[in-house]
């Protein structure tokens, strides 16, 4: 029998901002990144630590992205704005009003002969019955937006909040889940354009494995998908979260991804991440790697071995785990493959002038002969 592959990580760099990070994106040439926090959009030189803050929202920034072949930075925030920054004039060049609550987070994608777009995922939780589930939003809540122009395509209304939105890498689909455990993906190819706020979804799941009413101090829902992706055929989407828990306070679900496919056929099938391999812990960041056939899950440990995983595609078997000592909400791999940056939050110190944002570069790799690879 073939001995599995061992892997191996090493932290390479730590730089750490003013506050936490919730948004975050690069730079064409990897040197640059730009971070979403608490005070606002800053840019952080991976090479020197160097942090320059760069503009500010009302509120806290949930998503930073780089639109491609423009100087332009747009960001989301709870503030529900979207705003645009022209990085070669250093100023503002637009804002829009998305909602009058939380953006929860921001998407992008470059699709083929298209102008590059952005999707925006809101909507407030306000208690609808009893046991607290979620009125129905008064709006739509999943939109996209031409990044160049600010001009809205496409929207769509599903259960609020909605927590995490993606775009299909092809940029023809775009998925969406909320703190209930619905998932909706939208083919934006189908009729109707900004007008169809109210078509339904092309592919849909309902999910109670990322839930549940708390029944311990907070009488409450609880839980929720925090992070959504596509495989890199774009022919499955996954989630991620953390498992069912009665007491809201304890954060000692199980640390948890889903996978979903929208080959036909195949759409009520379902798999997810072994509890025999997983921890406890909100997992709220997922990256793939293009390069080999994995992706990565990432969040905060309650209890462990890892806060970052790297599984399988194939057959969603952990191959490697690791502790950042940090809570992670953003994480990507760069184009190498083998290194991994995550951004987040350390424990907040008393000491008023703790940075307590944190970037944290990670070399993530097989070994080969008791030796790094590469």
């Amino acid at each position: 029998m073939k001995k599995p592959v061992e892997w191996r990580s090493e932290r390479v760099q730590r730089w750490q901002v003013p506050t936490a990070i919730l948004g975050l994106d690069l730079s064409p040439d990897e040197k640059t990144a730009y971070v979403g926090t608490f005070a606002g959009v800053g840019q952080l030189n991976l090479e020197s630590g160097a942090y320059e803050p760069l503009y500010t929202h009302e509120s806290y920034v949930s998503g930073v992205h780089v639109v491609p072949d423009s100087n332009l930075l747009v960001s989301s925030g709870y503030d529900g704005q979207l705003k645009w920054f022209d990085l070669k004039k250093s100023e503002p060049s637009k804002t829009i009003a998305v909602a009058d609550s939380w953006i929860w987070d921001l998407a992008a994608c470059q699709p083929a002969e298209q102008s590059p777009r952005i999707a925006t995922a809101s909507g407030r939780y306000l208690a609808g019955d009893y046991e607290y589930r979620p009125l129905a939003s008064d709006g739509p809540n999943v939109q996209v937006w031409d990044a160049l122009t600010g001009e809205l395509l496409h929207q769509f209304t599903m259960l609020p909040p909605v927590q995490a939105v993606a775009f299909s890498p092809c940029g023809t689909r775009v998925a969406a889940a909320n703190l209930m455990g619905d998932i909706c993906v939208w083919d934006l190819s189908g009729p109707g354009g900004a007008n169809a706020t109210n078509r339904a979804p092309d592919w849909s799941w309902q999910t109670s494995d990322f839930t549940a009413f708390g029944v311990i101090k907070s009488h409450c829902q609880v839980g929720g998908i925090f992070a959504i992706t596509f495989s890199p055929d774009g022919q499955q989407v996954i989630v991620a979260g953390m498992g069912p828990m009665v007491d809201p306070m304890a954060g000692n679900g199980r640390q948890r991804w889903q996978r979903f496919s929208l080959v036909p056929g195949q759409a009520n099938e379902k798999w997810q991440s072994k509890d025999d391999q997983v921890g406890e812990g909100l997992m709220e960041a997922l990256a793939i790697n293009l390069t080999d056939g994995t992706f990565a899950m990432s969040g905060r440990l309650r209890g462990g071995t890892f806060n970052t995983a790297v599984f399988s595609l194939e057959n969603g078997d952990l191959i490697h785990g690791f502790k950042t000592d940090s809570r992670v909400t953003k994480a990507r791999f760069l184009r190498d493959g083998r290194t991994m940056l995550l951004g987040g939050a350390l424990s907040q110190s008393a000491d008023a002038g703790h940075r307590f944002g944190v970037v944290d570069i990670f070399r993530v790799e097989p070994i080969d002969a008791g030796k790094p690879a590469g």
